[in-house]
């Protein structure tokens, strides 16, 4: 029978076969392929020194862990307080402290700045506040020179307006600087004037504070001074001026009597001066009694009228009577005279006291002699009018100058190396000028006398208005006509020679 092509034929096949199933029967039964499990060892009981080196070695490790963070401590410590000593940090602190919203009386006092005779802290603080407002302010790093100092420029805008400095006032060998404010120094320009008028006998104040005569810069009166007894004045006025002032100040006027006295500011000019009551006008009566008068002068010079009917007029007690008396008659003979009633005035009225006063008259008096020619007086005379015990006015004086007319002086002060050397008032129409007398540098020879001028960028010009003549006289014939602050100016001797 057909087994296929898997049918095994062979005994010997069959006999290997059959042994090995009986073999497999016999042994043991095991698992294919597993493998052999090994047994395990017994675990070893840790000695004594292991534990005693364990602990020690964890010990030691926290120890300087510990020890490591204690010393972080003031190493951090260090460097902040070493980051908040430098001077980039410290500058910020100190501006924010002072020019953040600065108190300008505090850094007036900071800079130690000497108060004047007429300011003090209030005006910077006032005069700061008017410039600065609540404007912000910034500052930048300067050089400090060799002083080893940070030095900072506070400014306004482009304006420097202060300056402060830090300083390490630790010892060299400290680890750490300790920079601290310095100084301070603030900038300002006493810019500001006032110019006061007031009369002869008055006060003035500025910020509380009396000006003496030393203040006064110019005086003005009317030639009529000549002519008026002691004690009694006609126009006169005194200019005071005062000047280096950081704001324009609190000015007031007293009288010889403690009395305060109105003043007004002129919009143009900025001059002070006194509100006075309107000047009185001449009444009828004066005015007719002032031509009278003049008229009898005229009729007298002809020998018009007596001796008796002049002193209607005329106080015979006087030297003024005398001269009219004294004079040589005007015309010896004459048919007739006449006034020009239509050329007639009087005017320049000015009442001094309420007993004297003075008036100019002008009249033409037309005299027409024997012969039958005229001859034009012209008067032009102002007298003087005195109230006697009486109660008449009479003539005391008269003259034919022109006794309106003002008469100025103005101060003149010398300076030598910014020293004064002279002060003075000086007639303004003075011919010459005597220039006082200074000890000139060995080396130098005097140039002349100079004011200066800044033309606002600090650059200073002088300009020489008297050079000195051989016995230091020099003519100014119309030339002084302001108050002037004048400089010597010198050269070397060996450029001029």
């Amino acid at each position: 029978m057909y087994q296929g092509k898997y049918e095994n034929n062979n005994p010997e096949t069959d006999a290997r076969s059959e042994t090995s199933v009986e073999s497999a029967a016999a042994a043991p039964e095991q698992v294919p392929n597993k493998p052999a499990v090994k047994p395990k060892k017994a675990k070893k009981k840790a000695t004594k020194g292991t534990v005693i080196f364990y602990s020690v070695y964890g010990g030691v490790s926290a120890l300087i862990l510990l020890v490591f963070l204690c010393l972080l401590i003031p190493l951090r410590s260090w460097l902040v307080k070493y980051e908040a000593s430098q001077p980039e940090r410290k500058c910020a602190e100190v501006f924010e402290y002072l020019f953040a919203d600065p108190d300008w009386k505090i850094l007036y006092g900071l800079a130690g700045v000497a108060d004047t005779a007429f300011e003090n802290e209030n005006a910077y603080a006032a005069y700061m506040e008017a410039k600065v407002g609540n404007a912000e302010l910034t500052y930048t790093e300067t050089s400090a020179g060799l002083s080893g100092d940070c030095k900072y420029i506070v400014r306004f805008g482009d304006e420097k307006i202060a300056s402060f400095t830090l300083t390490n006032n630790t010892d060299k060998a400290a680890d750490v600087p300790v920079w601290e404010l310095g100084t301070v120094e603030i900038f300002f320009d006493r810019g500001e004037s006032v110019t006061v008028e007031k009369l002869p006998g008055y006060t003035v104040y500025i910020n509380g504070v009396a000006l003496d005569d030393s203040y006064t810069v110019r005086t003005t009166a009317t030639r009529a001074e000549e002519y008026l007894p002691e004690g009694v004045h006609g126009y006169r006025t005194e200019q005071q001026y005062i000047d280096g002032l950081l704001v324009q100040p609190e000015v007031t006027v007293r009288d010889e009597r403690g009395n305060p006295v109105t003043m007004a500011q002129d919009a143009e000019t900025g001059i002070y001066s006194p509100v006075l009551p309107a000047a009185p006008e001449m009444t009828e009566e004066e005015r007719n009694l002032a031509l009278n008068a003049a008229k009898a002068d005229a009729k007298y010079s002809m020998r018009a009228i007596t001796a008796a009917e002049l002193r209607r007029y005329f106080d015979a007690n006087t030297q003024v009577y005398k001269d009219i008396i004294a004079n040589p008659v005007y015309v010896q003979n004459y048919r007739s005279y006449s006034f020009d009633e239509n050329t007639a005035a009087v005017s320049e009225y000015c009442r001094y006291s309420d007993k004297l006063f003075s008036a100019n008259v002008k009249l033409t008096m037309n005299v027409i002699r024997s012969n039958g020619t005229t001859k034009v007086f012209e008067l032009d005379k102002t007298y003087f009018f005195t109230l006697n015990a009486a109660g008449n006015y009479l003539v005391t004086q008269y003259t034919n100058a022109p006794i309106q007319e003002t008469v100025e002086s103005v101060r003149l002060t010398f300076i030598q190396d910014g020293e004064q050397v002279e002060s003075r008032l000086v007639n303004t129409d003075a011919a010459t000028l005597t220039l006082p007398e200074i000890t000139v540098p060995e080396g130098k020879v005097l140039t002349g006398w100079a004011v200066q001028s800044d033309d606002g960028s600090g650059k200073i010009t002088m300009t020489v208005i008297f050079t000195p003549g051989e016995n230091g006289e020099v003519s100014v014939s119309g030339s002084i006509t302001e108050p002037m602050t004048l400089y010597a100016v010198f050269e070397n001797k060996s450029e001029v020679e």
